[in-house]
């Protein structure tokens, strides 16, 4: 198991713990609100039912070690259906499942209520498109949740499934909008620190207007002690330094990705339209047409960064035999004649 967070973030991260294969809790700062975000992926159907008391035994004890003002919020592959409707779990379940409920669904349901949790999926009003988180053949199914404390649940701002984008196979990706109270400080980003073109000093001219600059500042410094000359000293050199040789900035640099193209960004679309295709398609044959098209979609796409890195690596390559060769052509001793 594992937690992917945006890089901006990591400064803000508190703990990680590792409770098993199966459990990971990430623990972050958000502003003035500490959020717990918990992964998880339960033993599925076929699985002993040791094993499953096993998985949620772990998740009691881990949820109820956190602090009660303390947010929880649980994303996970649970392996159970929740079913359409409460029945019993009202409070728990909002009302707005699908399909039916089985002994895994019951037990995730026994589970939120013990720790005062709720199935933040079932709160809001969807088609069953936007329900399915799993898709195999004609096997459709609701096994990936959001489950939150039932005082935070109103931070729950929409829960839904992304039909044009694949987790992993057959599964598909689940949405959770969150506003948390409070207001986030924005980070700003670092200023680019500007620095003296010192390595102008390599120029003759550069170098005596220097000289000349720091006598000049030299016959201005006054007496004192150690401190106050050593001060003056060093005031003076970076002085006449900034003079003759000025200084520059750093630009930022912008991220990119070295491989990515017209022509990438053009298979990438189309790849995502035949999968789109693809799910709603019952027919075999226009589902095996459909798959060919976007195989060969994605064997572009790997044709493409393979190139882009060969020309990389030779490019590389080249930089580095023209250095090698300058410094030896720096190390050869100079004939003379005799």
């Amino acid at each position: 198991m594992g937690i992917l967070i945006a890089e901006k973030w990591i400064d803000k991260v508190l703990q990680i713990n590792r409770v098993s294969e199966r459990v990971i809790l990430l623990r972050i700062a958000v502003g003035d609100t500490v959020v717990n975000i918990v992964s998880a992926y339960a033993p599925q159907v076929g699985r002993p039912y040791q094993e499953k008391e096993e998985f949620w035994f772990s998740m009691v004890k881990l949820l109820s070690g956190v602090s009660e003002d303390e947010c929880i919020f649980v994303g996970a592959d649970l392996n159970g259906h929740v079913g359409k409707v409460p029945n019993g779990f009202e409070g728990v379940h909002g009302g707005h499942g699908y399909g039916k409920r089985n002994a895994e669904g019951e037990m995730l349901l026994e589970f939120a209520v013990a720790m005062d949790l709720v199935v933040g999926n079932t709160f809001f009003v969807k088609d069953d498109t936007k329900k399915i988180t799993y898709q195999s053949g004609d096997c459709k199914s609701q096994i990936d949740y959001i489950l939150v404390r039932r005082k935070d649940k109103s931070f729950l701002k929409n829960v839904t499934v992304i039909n044009g984008e694949a987790c992993i196979t057959q599964h598909k990706l689940l949405l959770c909008n969150i506003e948390l109270p409070g207001k986030l400080v924005k980070q700003r980003r670092k200023q680019e620190i500007d620095r003296c073109r010192i390595w102008k000093l390599k120029d003759n001219e550069v170098d005596a207007a220097f000289r000349d600059e720091f006598k000049h500042k030299a016959e201005e410094r006054e007496t004192g002690d150690v401190d106050f000359v050593w001060n003056q000293f060093k005031e003076g050199i970076i002085a006449a330094a900034d003079k003759t040789c000025g200084r520059a900035k750093r630009a930022r640099k912008k991220r990119e990705t070295y491989w990515w193209n017209n022509k990438v960004a053009q298979a990438v679309k189309e790849k995502g339209t035949y999968f789109k295709q693809l799910i709603n398609q019952t027919q075999k044959k226009t589902k095996r047409l459909i798959v060919k098209q976007r195989t060969k979609r994605r064997k572009q796409l790997r044709k493409q960064k393979r190139q882009s890195i060969r020309g990389l690596g030779i490019c590389l390559i080249e930089k580095i035999s023209v250095t090698v060769s300058l410094r030896l052509q720096n190390r050869l001793p100079v004939k003379t004649g005799t």
